[in-house]
């Protein structure tokens, strides 16, 4: 693995809300403290890796440590990540648990299966109405979210196996050009991509030339996410492509392009 943990005062400084107070809108309000859910995930044998917290859009009153955030958790050794992965090299994938919460009344504790690529450090949002997906009230029981890391644990043997199903389904050129049609359609809207869609699927090793669902995935989400595609304006100006900076958007943006990977599997198209 290569994922670095980060330290509490580390976290304080990328997402000070991970430390607020709960403020709920009714008074029965009693809401779960991250920083507290953190200690619960290093019991279980989780380690913080990734953190980040949403920007308040104008003239919001939700304050610096009530926002929206979201906590990346790896295994906290490589004992532990062959466990859960199985059969899998811990060198290419590793198993994460991807939480969001806010302290402001807003929205459950959503804790979601996700996987790091690390050959090209993409993260991946699990997407699947079956698997790796917990929502919990906010009633602070810490036994409660014991059992949400169990149960989240348990659906990575599934996940293993969908993977290895999308390497064994071959796209076509059509079938790759419609996916990232779609793909750019969702990061940047529809008609607005300000590159031919072929770009996006164009390998940026060779480990990833093959034209698996899989790899077409993973090709489309790194070059979307991480921008940096040559282009040219209407003005001939030469530009790259924008990266998304926005982490709480990456993650939508990523659940929503497993979300398609996983319609071709099971319906043999990419719309959702």
């Amino acid at each position: 693995m290569s994922l670095k943990v980060i330290t509490k005062e580390e976290l304080n400084n990328r997402a000070p809300s991970v430390f607020g107070s709960p403020v709920g809108r009714a008074k029965s309000y009693t809401g779960i403290n991250t920083g507290k859910i953190v200690d619960v995930f290093e019991n279980a044998g989780w380690s913080p890796v990734q953190a980040y917290q949403s920007s308040p859009r104008k003239g919001s009153k939700i304050g610096l440590r009530e926002r929206k955030h979201l906590l990346k958790f790896a295994p906290s050794n490589t004992e532990t990540a062959g466990v859960i992965l199985g059969k899998k090299d811990t060198s290419v994938l590793v198993p994460n648990l991807v939480l969001t919460n806010s302290h402001d009344g807003t929205s459950s504790v959503q804790l979601q299966a996700g996987i790091f690529r690390v050959v090209c450090s993409n993260g991946l949002m699990v997407c699947d109405k079956d698997m790796g997906m917990v929502r919990l009230r906010h009633s602070g029981n810490p036994d409660a979210i014991y059992e949400a890391i169990f149960q989240v644990e348990r659906t990575f043997s599934d996940v293993w196996s969908k993977i290895d199903e999308y390497q064994s389904i071959n796209l076509n050129v059509g079938q790759r050009l419609d996916f990232a049609v779609r793909a750019a359609e969702l990061r940047f809207g529809h008609g607005n991509s300000p590159v031919a869609e072929q770009q996006f699927y164009k390998p940026n090793r060779e480990s990833d030339e093959d034209f698996s669902l899989w790899n077409t995935f993973n090709v489309l989400q790194e070059n979307l996410m991480k921008g940096g595609i040559d282009y040219q304006t209407r003005n001939g100006k030469h530009r790259k492509t924008k990266a998304i900076r926005n982490d709480i958007r990456n993650a939508r943006f990523n659940t929503m392009l497993w979300a398609m990977m996983e319609n071709f599997r099971s319906n043999k198209s990419f719309a959702i």
